[in-house]
C-alpha cells in the first residue's frame, strides 16, 4: 500500500494492485479500495452508457470484487449480500444460464460453506457446475474448479467417499493439461488428501500433502497462504501417524507464517491457532496453555458469527470436552471419522478428552478460487 492515496486519486481502484510495486493490496487497504470502486460505479450517470444494462454489469464487477475482499476478511454476512445483489443483476441482464451467473452461484456456495450451511453450499455449487459443463465444456479449468469445490463441500459434510470422485476427475484433467503441476492441481491434491485422511489412510494422505506442499512452494514461494495451509494439514497427519515432534515443528512453521499473512481476528488465522493448540496438546505440552489457544480460536470464530454447526467450531468444542459447556443441540454432523483402528496414531495423551479421537480426521482444506 505504498502509494495507496495516489492510486485512489488516479481512479485506479478497479485494480487492487499497486501501480508501482505491483503487489496486490490486501486486508483493510483492499477493502477500502473495493468500497471506493463500488461507490464510484454506483454514482456514475446512466446517461454515460449506451445501454443501461452495461452500467448494471459494471456494478456487478464491483460488487463481486468487494464481495471477494470482505469474504477473505471473514465478513461472510456482507459478502453474501454482495454476491446475491450481483447475481440478481446478472440474471436480470443476461438470464439464468450464463457463465457469469455460474460464477455468482460458485461465490454464494462458498459463503454458505464457510457458514456451515452445507446443503445450501452444495446446491449452489452444483448449479455452477451444470452451467459450466454446458457452456465451457467438461475439461475447462473453471469446470474443474467446480468439481474440486463440490468435493470439498461433501468432505465437510462427512461424505468422504462421495467427495473423492470429484477430486479425482479434477486431478486427472489438471495432470493432462499441466503435467508439471499448477496451483489448482496442488489445491485439489491437498483436498483429496483430506478425504483420505478422514478415512484413516494416513500414509497416502501424507504423500499427497507433501506433493501439494512442494508444488505450492515451487510455484508460489514460501510465504503464501496456500503454503501455510499445506503445513497445517501435513502437521495434522503427522500427529495422526504418531510423529509428534515433526507435527509440532510443521505446526510451528505454519503459525510463524500465518502471523505474517493474517490479522489475529481473521477466521483462517483462528483455525490455524486452534489446530496449533491441538498439536501441542498431543505432544504433551502444558494442557492449560493448549486449551487456552483452542478456546481463543473458538471464541474468535464465534465473534466472527461462525455458527456452532461449522466444522471448525465443532472441532474445537469437541476438543475442549468437559471443560467447555456444550449446548443440548450439539451435533457431530460434518466430522470426518477414520474407519481404521486408532492405535496407528500412536501416543494419544490422556490429557485429551475422549472426543479427541473423533478429531483426528478433521481437516482445514480450501477451495480452488479463480484469481
Amino acid at each position: 500500500c505504498c502509494l495507496k492515496e495516489w492510486h485512489i486519486d488516479l481512479g485506479g481502484s478497479t485494480n487492487l494492485i499497486c501501480p508501482t510495486c505491483k503487489q496486490q493490496y490486501v486486508g483493510d487497504v483492499a477493502e477500502e479500495l473495493a468500497r471506493l470502486h463500488l461507490s464510484q460505479t454506483r454514482s456514475k450517470n446512466v446517461d454515460l452508457y449506451e445501454h443501461a444494462h452495461v452500467k448494471l454489469l459494471e456494478e456487478c464487477w464491483a460488487l463481486d470484487q468487494l464481495g471477494h475482499v470482505v469474504f477473505g476478511l471473514g465478513k461472510y454476512d456482507e459478502s453474501l449480500e454482495l454476491f446475491k445483489a450481483s447475481l440478481s443483476h446478472k440474471i436480470f441482464v443476461l438470464g439464468g444460464e450464463r457463465v457469469n451467473v455460474a460464477n455468482s452461484f460458485e461465490d454464494i456456495g462458498s459463503v454458505y460453506r464457510m457458514r456451515g450451511q452445507y446443503e445450501l453450499a452444495l446446491e449452489y455449487k452444483k448449479k455452477a457446475l451444470k452451467i459450466r459443463i454446458r457452456f465451457l465444456g467438461p475439461n475447462h479449468s473453471d469446470t474443474m474448479t467446480s468439481y474440486n469445490n463440490i468435493g470439498l463441500v461433501l468432505q465437510n459434510m462427512g461424505k468422504n467417499s462421495d467427495s473423492m470422485p470429484y477430486f479425482k476427475v479434477a486431478i486427472a484433467s489438471y495432470e493432462q493439461e499441466c503435467p508439471n503441476g499448477s496451483t489448482s492441481m496442488a489445491c485439489t491434491l491437498n483436498n483429496l488428501a483430506g478425504s483420505l485422511r478422514c478415512q484413516g489412510d494416513f500414509v497416502e494422505a501424507e504423500t499427497l500433502y507433501r506433493r501439494s506442499l512442494a508444488m505450492r512452494i515451487r510455484i508460489l514461494g514460501t510465504e503464501h497462504p496456500a503454503v501455510a495451509e499445506s503445513l497445517n494439514n501435513l502437521a495434522l497427519v503427522m500427529m495422526d501417524i504418531g510423529n509428534l515432534e515433526q507435527a509440532k515443528e510443521l505446526s510451528s512453521q505454519c503459525m510463524t507464517l500465518v502471523k505474517k499473512l493474517f490479522d489475529d481476528h481473521q477466521p483462517v488465522y483462528l483455525n490455524y491457532l486452534g489446530n496449533y493448540g491441538m498439536v501441542l496438546l498431543a505432544t504433551g505440552t502444558n494442557e492449560e496453555e493448549c486449551r487456552d489457544l483452542i478456546m481463543r480460536a473458538l471464541e474468535g470464530l464465534r465473534e466472527n458469527k461462525f455458527p456452532d454447526t461449522h466444522v471448525w467450531n465443532q472441532k474445537f468444542r469437541k476438543l475442549l470436552g468437559d471443560g467447555h459447556q456444550l449446548s443440548p443441540n450439539d451435533s457431530t454432523d460434518g466430522f470426518c471419522h477414520p474407519k481404521q483402528n486408532f492405535s496407528r496414531a500412536g501416543k494419544v495423551p490422556r490429557t485429551l478428552s475422549l472426543s479427541y479421537k473423533g478429531m483426528l480426521g478433521l481437516v482445514s482444506n480450501i477451495e480452488c478460487i479463480k484469481a
